[in-house]
């Protein structure tokens, strides 16, 4: 089972980043612990060196900290703070989870491929609101390629723009009064002008 574990973490750190030294130590610390000279004390130790050195590789790329968001219209833009402490640039996975508010961008698997720097970037997502409302949105970074998840945060979001539904009801609602209105005054005005025809035919005393 150790084996089995180590071997997963090395697999999904080579995903993320192949060319780091880290990665090949632990492939190299992977391979050792088989050995037959080996007790098993000792070829544990390399194992669990090997996912150490694997788990350090994944936790080096992370997500700031996500702050609830505020979102006026139907189609905007979200900064995502990422960290990326290796050498090598790295691609991941980005996924939103939410029946309110997809990535405008993703392919048809609902990911949206990003490609980090070294150091500190900030990302601009596309996103679209289906609903108003208050809401919570799941945001999973995950190894391209695979079902590793590297990091996930829940934030809470508040939209104020109009669904689609919501302007119809508006728009109709709007036209409604104008007739209203319309007729209204045209009554009032076919109401008025046999009264004044009258009195301007009605003979002075």
């Amino acid at each position: 089972l150790a084996t089995y574990r180590a071997q997963q973490r090395i697999n999904a750190a080579a995903g993320l980043d192949a060319n780091s030294p880290q990665v090949a130590l632990a492939e190299r610390l992977m391979l050792v612990s088989p050995h037959v000279d080996l007790r098993r004390p000792a070829a544990l130790a390399y194992l669990l060196a090997a996912q150490g050195g694997a788990e350090a590789v994944l936790d080096s790329v992370t997500l700031g900290e996500l702050r609830a968001l505020t979102l006026a219209a139907r189609r905007t833009q979200v900064p995502l703070r990422f960290r990326n402490a290796l050498d090598n640039p790295v691609q991941v996975d980005l996924r939103v989870r939410s029946e309110r508010l997809r990535l405008v961008d993703a392919n048809d698997e609902g990911l949206l491929r990003l490609e980090l720097p070294p150091g500190n970037s900030t990302v601009e997502v596309s996103v679209e609101v289906v609903t108003s409302g208050v809401f919570e949105v799941t945001f999973d970074v995950l190894i391209p390629g695979e079902v590793d998840l590297l990091e996930r945060q829940e934030v809470q979001v508040r939209s104020r723009a109009f669904s689609g539904v919501g302007v119809g009801l508006s728009v109709a609602s709007l036209l409604v009064l104008l007739a209203w209105w319309i007729r209204t005054t045209r009554a009032s005005k076919s109401n008025t002008t046999p009264m004044a025809e009258n009195d301007r035919r009605r003979p002075v005393a």
